[in-house]
């Protein structure tokens, strides 16, 4: 793989431990479509590598009715006053076989926090 340059689009995928009021853990798995990520990056240089990745948080889906009402509303990611989330990161660590991680920051409802971000790269 050469040096890409490039805005693609791509889909996130989610999975989410939540508790329900009965105390029981329940798996929420879903996924927010049409994100826009601009990625700059050349396997021999990948501590130069970036990353910004925009997040519609309105598109998010878990493809159940009544849990994506929960999902969009003011406990989660409250996706009418804030339709928009955000990643961005500056340099790559190979983990594996076509297989990378960066740490970068994720802001969700204007708030931000240090996260890692595990992914594989393709040439487009």
């Amino acid at each position: 793989m050469g040096r890409i340059r490039q805005v693609l689009t791509s889909q996130v995928f989610f999975d989410v431990a939540v508790t329900l009021p009965d105390g029981k853990r329940r798996q929420v798995l879903g996924e927010i479509p049409d994100v826009a990520v601009y990625v700059e990056f050349d396997p021999t240089a990948a501590d130069a590598a970036r990353l910004a990745v925009y997040l519609p948080m309105t598109a998010a889906t878990t493809e159940d009715a009544a849990r994506d009402g929960q999902l969009h509303g003011l406990e989660w990611l409250a996706s009418t006053t804030h339709p928009h989330g955000y990643f961005a990161s500056s340099g790559f660590t190979r983990i594996g076989e076509n297989r990378w991680s960066t740490e970068g920051m994720l802001t969700l409802k204007d708030k931000s926090a240090q996260t890692q971000l595990i992914f594989s790269l393709s040439e487009v």
